[in-house]
Order: C-alpha cells, then structure tokens, then sequence
C-alpha cells in the first residue's frame, strides 16, 4: 500500500509580510501474511503411536514464516516566515525557517519454527534529512546545489538518529508429553531490547552516542493436580466418588449366608416349631430357602426380629434340611476404607501450582562512538561493535572492559557520564486449594 499528501499554506497579515507552510506526507507498506504447512514427518509411523512414543510422534516444523511486514514513512515540514518592521527605524529584519525532514522505517517477522517454538522480530530505523541552511526555493542561485545535497542525502537513508529493535523467544517444553508427566507444562520466553541514540550535533564536543540493551528471561510451570491424580486408577475412582456434583443414587449388594463358597448351614425343623436363625447380614430385606435332604423345598413361615435374626417354622419335620439366608442391603464401604479413601482425599485438596522466575537485566552506555550498519552492528577494526551478544540482549558483567579495550568510548576529561548495569529477579508462586467440597483456598 502507498499513500502520498501535500499540503500548502501562505498567510500574510499586519505583523507578517510572508509565511509559507509546506507538508509533505508519503508512505509505503507492505504485509506478507500467511498459513504455512505444517510438517510432521513420525506421525504416519505405526510404532510411535503409543502414548510412550508421543514426544517424538509430534515433532513438527514450519518452513514458511507467519508474516513480514515493512512500512516505511517520510515527512517533510519547511516553513519560511517574514515579519514586517513595524518601528520607525530601518532595521534590516531577515526571514527565519523551520525545517523538519524525517524518514521512518519500521520492519517485523513472526515465525513459528515448531507449534511450541516462536520466534518475534521488529526494528524501528528514525532518520533525518538534513538540508542546507537557508531558503530552498527554485529561483535561487544555490538552488541546485541545495537540491543535489538533499538527494544525496536520501541515498544514504538520512542521517541515523535512533534506532531500536526487539525479539521474543517463546517455547513450550514438550514435557506434558512424556509418560505420567501430561499433567505438567513448562514454558520460557527470552525477550531482548537494544536501541542506539545518536548523539547531538555540537561544533565544539563530541558527547558521543548512547546505546542500551536488556532482556527479560521467563520461566513458568503449571501443574494440573487433577490430571496428576488422574493417572492413578485408585485417585480417579475417589475422585469421582467424593467430588460428583449430583447426588448419586444408593448402591445395593446381594449379600448371603452362609456366604458363597462355604459349607451349608443344616438345621433339623419340628412342624409348627419356631427356630431362630442368627445370620449377621446386617439387613431386614432377606428370605430365606430351606430344602430337605432331597433337594426339595421345605414351605413354612419367616419373620424378621432385627437386621441379624429371623424365626423360621416350618409345615413338617425335616431332618438335615440346609438353609440358605439371602439378604439385600445398601452398600457401604467398612471403617478402615472410610478414613483412608478421606485421608488421600485430604491429601488430594491441592488442585493447581503456578511457578514463575523472572529475570530482568539492563546496561546503558552513554558516550559510545561507532554508528550502526545492519541490526545495530558496527564494523570497527575487524570486531563487531557493540558485539552480537550486546544487540541480543545478553547481560555480559565484562562487557565495559571490551569496550575499553577497542576504544569505543569517547576519550574527554570534560565529559563525565555515568554508565549503569541493572539486574532484577521475581518469584512468583500461586497455588490453589479445596480442602472441602465447596471451600477453595488461593495462595500466592
């Protein structure tokens, strides 16, 4: 896309002879935007289909980045003014200007080398165009000479006066990917900083330029506790058992006696006699089946007395005649699986952690002579200056003997600036907590 405006205005009145006002605006951009393929090259391997194989099933890459974007922007602001000598005197009054001409460059890139590895990138590039003292105007004499140096100074991109570029380095571990460990996500992102300030145009000193850098390292961990104790069979069933929402319905069990496996329990039965049977099922819901020696079934009448005894009287003499007791009852767990299915309950009440380390650093030097070619990158001498390190970001301690050492910094017992190093670290912890159904704790 481009795009281009002019704009003048000329304005006379009683205090000004002449003012002219010239605007000039043009701009050109471009955006690459794009949904590149994505290549897994284990993912139609049978084998690395177990979960066991999945770190390396889902190695995947991009070739083509997301986007690219350059914009570029120049504006030129040239104003000449003429006052009108008002006072009885003949003063000689000259016309003043006002000149502002600026090329701004910006560029970005987005790339995603794998779905967990990304990779941001954007500079900024501010220039002046410096122009000649005095008027530009066509009819002057020095007119060509004044146009030939302003389009020279376009060639060479303007006069550099700040430039600034930053990056961010975002990836998730794939350790949420490996077995028993899918509860787990690790991620780190480096963020890097560097500008470059031109100094001042002063006739009498150098102060030199000023150049800093800094970069943010981050690491966070989250564990999902609940998916944790999901991979135990044991921790998932009491999971759901304790934390349903919905109330669940009662669970029954068949319960006999004698219990299934054991030997019959045999009775002798007088007709019209009541005989009490003690079978501890724990229930008033049973019935009871008595068969003589012959396998038939012997008809009489029963009666509860309490959850762990009934009567029987029987409508003939039986010798030898088995009873079979079998009860129906809501199933409960015993004591001993009570307190230790509420133990490791109690136990499960964390749900989440979060754990984040920030590290900041930061150095700023003021005084520093090279310019910049490419990335902030000087050319001095064989040695990259500032080095790549410094435009990357990275926090080196010895960074101020290099310096020294290839006299990148201007050599004046008149200027005194002070260059300064910043280092900052952050831990921050959050968990979450539900020690009871309904109740849940945040700590930080």
């Amino acid at each position: 896309a481009a795009s281009y405006s002019y704009n003048e205005m000329e304005m006379h009145d009683i205090n000004t002879k002449y003012n002219y006002r010239k605007n000039y605006r043009g701009s050109l951009a471009y955006n690459y935007n794009n949904s590149p393929k994505n290549y897994r090259p284990f993912s139609a391997i049978k084998f690395l289909r177990k979960k066991s194989f999945r770190f390396i099933r889902d190695f995947n890459f991009y070739l083509m980045p997301q986007s690219l974007s350059f914009v570029t922007d120049i504006t030129r602001d040239y104003n000449e003014e003429m006052k009108r000598n008002l006072s009885e005197y003949n003063l000689l009054i000259k016309p003043t200007f006002d000149k502002n001409f600026y090329w701004n460059r910006n560029y970005a890139l987005r790339h995603k080398f794998t779905r967990s590895l990304t990779f941001d990138f954007a500079a900024n590039v501010n220039s002046r165009i410096d122009e000649p003292e005095g008027r530009i105007n066509k009819n002057d004499d020095d007119y060509e000479m004044k146009r030939d140096s302003i389009i020279s100074n376009i060639k060479n991109f303007g006069r550099r006066t700040i430039y600034n570029h930053n990056f961010n380095l975002s990836y998730s571990l794939p350790i949420n990917k490996l077995p028993y460990l899918n509860w787990l996500n690790v991620s780190t992102r480096y963020n890097a900083r560097y500008e470059w300030k031109a100094a001042p145009l002063l006739d009498s000193i150098n102060p030199g330029n000023t150049i800093t850098n800094g970069n943010t390292v981050q690491i966070s961990a989250n564990a999902n506790m609940m998916t944790f104790y999901n991979n135990f069979p044991v921790l998932k069933r009491i999971q759901r058992k304790y934390r349903r929402r919905k109330k669940q319905k009662p669970k029954k069990e068949k319960v006999y006696f004698p219990a299934q496996g054991k030997p019959p329990l045999i009775k002798n039965f007088k007709a019209g006699k009541t005989k009490t049977i003690l079978h501890n099922l724990k229930t008033i819901d049973v019935d009871i089946v008595v068969t003589d020696t012959a396998g038939k079934k012997v008809d009489g009448v029963m009666k509860v007395l309490s959850p762990n005894r009934i009567t029987f009287t029987a409508s003939k003499d039986v010798k030898g005649a088995k009873v079979q007791i079998t009860g129906t009852r809501l199933k409960t767990d015993d004591l001993f699986t009570i307190i230790l299915e509420h133990t490791a309950l109690l136990l499960m009440s964390a749900k989440s952690f979060q754990i984040s380390i920030n590290d900041n650093n930061g150095t700023t030097l003021p005084g520093y002579l090279p310019k910049f070619q490419a990335l902030g990158l000087q050319d001095e001498n064989g040695v990259l200056a500032p080095g790549i390190g410094f435009v990357a970001g990275y926090h080196d301690p010895r960074f101020m003997e290099t310096v020294l050492r290839e006299k990148w910094l201007v050599q004046d017992s008149l200027l005194y600036q002070q260059s300064m190093m910043t280092h900052g670290r952050n831990y921050n912890v959050r968990g979450s907590l539900e020690p009871l159904k309904g109740l849940r704790v945040d700590l930080t």
